[in-house]
């Protein structure tokens, strides 16, 4: 079975199907490879999907710029976030790997990153549905093929 059967095409452009479409770097927590220890046993690789709202965009970017300056490394190093038009892609893996925190890159003249991340970026996205505990904003991939 080849792999592109799994796959749905996306919208197509220019009357070519697509498989894959390229993403705006957003964030990237960390240089895997960089990992103080290798990585070894069973891994969990988790992919979610948001949708930010259109004039949001610049912000969302603003934030996740000024933390990664501000606090390189700070989270997992296999952290990432691309978007395509309004989607955003996060991919990260379990266990965190060890990793040595970064030495802050840029100092402004008061810290950016808020103290109350989650609460400043839930404005950010169009929320999937909501739930009991509030609105979803991040539906978690099922993973369909692995090597």
């Amino acid at each position: 079975l080849a792999c592109r059967e799994l796959l749905e095409t996306w919208p197509e452009f220019g009357g070519t199907k697509r498989y894959a479409v390229p993403m705006l770097d957003i964030f990237h927590d960390g240089e895997p490879e960089n990992s103080v220890a290798p990585r070894h046993g069973d891994i969990e690789r988790i992919g979610n999907l948001a949708r930010l709202k259109p004039l949001k965009y610049s912000s969302y970017i603003f934030y996740h710029y000024a933390m990664r300056e501000e606090k390189p490394n700070c989270f997992n190093p296999t952290y990432i976030i691309g978007a395509h038009e309004e989607l955003i892609f996060s991919y990260h893996e379990r266990p965190t790997p060890s990793f040595e925190n970064g030495p802050t890159r840029m100092k402004w003249p008061s810290p950016i990153t808020p103290d109350n991340w989650h609460e400043v970026m839930e404005p950010h996205f169009i929320p999937w549905s909501e739930s009991e505990q509030g609105p979803v904003l991040w539906e978690k991939m099922d993973i369909i093929l692995t090597f």
